[in-house]
């Protein structure tokens, strides 16, 4: 299990929104992250309204990866 925090700026780690996944696979679980964050950079939304980038923790809060859009 894992917890993605979507993130609103590369300077900060402020949460835009958190999702808890039940996957066991971190590969899956980027590939979700980074399709919902991809998904809104492309939707026409004005910038600085949805997340850039996203990181993903395990249950222990470590941080096991980092990702931002270049779209933004």
């Amino acid at each position: 299990m894992f917890t993605i925090v979507f993130l609103a700026s590369r300077e900060s780690d402020s949460p835009f929104a958190i999702e808890a996944t039940t996957t066991t696979s971190l590969d899956l679980a980027t590939k979700s992250a980074r399709f919902t964050v991809e998904n809104f950079a492309h939707s026409g939304a004005p910038a600085g309204t949805g997340p850039i980038g996203f990181l993903i923790e395990n249950v222990q809060g470590d941080v096991l990866h980092r990702w931002y859009t270049e779209a933004r």
